[in-house]
């Protein structure tokens, strides 16, 4: 049987479709289990603050508590989609929100969050990428829910959808005490 062009074309679509669909349901349904970090030590996490870089900050602060930890950057535009709903966890929950402010620019990245809401406590800048490297981030936007005894619960990779607060980070949160 030869391979028409019209049959490598059908081919190629139906394996890209598989690789999507199967991507989308390891997002959906894989935040916990054999993900790298869940369960584990959350790695230290301290950098120059955003709003003043001579000024350090360090995840030791919020030792004790559980907290939230967001990597993002302006020119991503999944972070742009998931923003709104961080905006509004910040707004209904007393929950510790720190930002990291990845391979961005400090001006574009303080400019972004003037205009977008500022959902975080404490947000950090990551020019570099150099704060990202221990949390094994393939890319952003990625989120981290941290226990009170600083374990990973959660890790999320992509933008956070409605979909995902109601099913994996509110419960979290509320099995956490916030």
């Amino acid at each position: 049987m030869s391979v028409t062009p019209r049959r490598a074309v059908l081919g190629i679509a139906g394996v890209a479709a598989l690789a999507v669909g199967a991507g989308e349901l390891m997002r959906r349904f894989g935040p916990a289990g054999a993900s790298p970090l869940v369960d584990e030590a959350a790695p230290p996490l301290a950098g120059p603050r955003l709003d003043d870089p001579a000024a350090a900050w360090s995840s030791a602060a919020l030792a004790g508590r559980p907290w939230l930890l967001n990597f993002w950057a302006s020119w991503c535009a999944p972070c742009r989609d998931e923003h709104p709903l961080l905006v509004t966890l910040a707004a209904e929950r007393r929950l510790a929100m720190v930002g990291v402010a990845h391979q961005d620019r400090r001006d574009a990245a303080r400019g972004w969050l003037a205009r977008q809401g500022n959902p975080y406590q404490t947000v950090l800048e990551d020019a570099d990428g150099a704060l990202a490297a221990p949390w094994r981030l393939p890319g952003v936007p990625a989120t981290f829910v941290v226990d009170a005894a600083g374990r990973v619960r959660l890790r999320r990779i992509g933008a956070l959808r409605a979909a995902d607060l109601d099913t994996w980070v509110r419960p979290l949160l509320k099995e956490l005490g916030v």
